[in-house]
């Protein structure tokens, strides 16, 4: 193991799930084969996955930075930063929060413009699931007096026609061992305050502390969500039932008691599988040009869709540096009863074809379900030796009978 004090380290971070040594050196070699790395170090984190890259050499390390910064790999954007150990990079953090960006921006482009107020330690541009910037992104500067420099420098300035409002960068996020008797409300009206939220409990004696997201300590309006945290567990699940199904304004509340962050996802994303499951079907080989609108109407003839959607990824274009979502070949189109979805996959089965071509349909499943289903297995590999001028592979050849 070498010592994480090494001059020639940089910290990545972005690239997919189940990324290894082996597949991170490949896309670095892609990009350019003369950067040299000595080893690569993964660390499995509670939400994301790092890793730490040794260079030979610091012409490596601009190299690196300078080329493989910002590129994609499956669609994944990598991000480089320089290391520091965590008591330097404590001491250090100063970050903004830029809202208002084009939606054509990117993480390089921003670092670029961000770079004339000082030492950058990281810079990076919220995107949605489609690679298209969502507004929003954050700069961590080197130093308190970058990030002062920043601010007001940088606040109502006008970037590719959209002025930009910038502040300090302020995280509202609950400790695990804070979210004990914590409910999290969400759908709440944008203008509502701490005591708004009390105030949605008709017996609100017993909340301890309620507390509505925000930006900015100074933003009028908030996220749209917050916490209320009771004195007891008792006292949680009571107003958990006098808050579910409460509408306002329009919106009905989402009520659920607080969870980290990483399995509230995924708590969501299993309540929308079970609800949606027997309605919800797969639909692979689509063309490239189709988009949402285009499956939607191949499906509509079978009954009411509540959504279709066709899965996108951005591609990076090497020779211009542009990045455009593109589709990955498939889809998913969800109906509103289980009977309709089983009358269009008996419809494709029987050889209903699309524009002369057969799609692939069936029912939805999630991915952990479908590699146990077809016992689908990952191949494995040598891990690459820091010097090692070959790869040896071991493939496994199993029959089945």
């Amino acid at each position: 193991m070498l010592p994480t004090h090494n001059r020639f380290t940089l910290h990545l971070s972005g690239f997919p799930k189940g990324t290894n040594e082996l597949k991170l050196r490949g896309h670095f070699s892609e990009i350019d084969p003369s950067i040299r790395i000595l080893d690569i170090e993964i660390r499995e984190q509670k939400t994301h996955t790092l890793a730490l890259l040794y260079f030979i050499s610091r012409e490596d390390v601009m190299k690196a930075m300078k080329k493989v910064n910002y590129t994609l790999m499956n669609g994944c954007e990598l991000q480089l930063t320089q290391y520091h150990p965590a008591e330097i990079r404590n001491r250090t953090r100063e970050s903004i929060f830029i809202k208002n960006l084009p939606h054509n921006m990117r993480s390089k482009e921003l670092y670029a413009l961000a770079s004339e107020f000082g030492e950058i330690m990281s810079c990076k541009v919220n995107y949605n699931s489609a690679g298209i910037c969502k507004g929003s992104g954050q700069v961590e500067f080197k130093s308190k007096e970058s990030a002062d420099k920043a601010l007001m420098k940088w606040n109502g300035e006008i970037i590719c026609g959209n002025k930009i409002s910038v502040s300090p960068f302020a995280v509202c996020r609950l400790k695990q061992t804070d979210m004990q008797g914590t409910l999290f409300i969400k759908g709440i009206p944008k203008y509502y305050t701490n005591e708004d939220l009390k105030k949605l409990l008709s017996n609100n004696t017993n909340i301890k502390i309620a507390t509505v997201a925000k930006n900015n300590k100074d933003d009028k309006d908030n996220k749209g969500f917050g916490y209320i945290t009771f004195n007891d567990n008792e006292s949680m699940m009571e107003a958990k039932k006098e808050l579910e199904g409460k509408v306002i304004e329009g919106n009905e509340l989402y009520v659920e008691k607080a969870v980290p962050k990483e399995e509230q996802k995924e708590l969501r994303r299993e309540r929308r599988y079970q609800k949606h499951k027997d309605c919800n079907l797969y639909v692979g080989s689509l063309p490239e040009h189709y988009n949402d609108e285009m499956l939607k109407k191949i499906f509509e003839q079978f009954g009411k869709v509540i959504s279709a959607r066709v899965m996108l990824e951005p591609k990076q274009d090497w020779s211009t540096g542009k990045v455009e979502s593109k589709s990955k070949g498939y889809g998913f189109v969800c109906f509103s009863n289980p009977e309709e979805a089983q009358n269009a996959l008996r419809a494709f089965d029987e050889g209903h074809t699309v524009e002369g071509s057969n799609l692939i349909v069936s029912m939805a499943e999630k991915k952990e379900e479908r590699k146990i289903k077809h016992n689908i297995r990952t191949p494995t590999c040598m891990p690459s030796m820091p010097y090692a001028p070959m790869v040896f592979y071991i493939v496994t050849i199993e029959t089945y009978l």
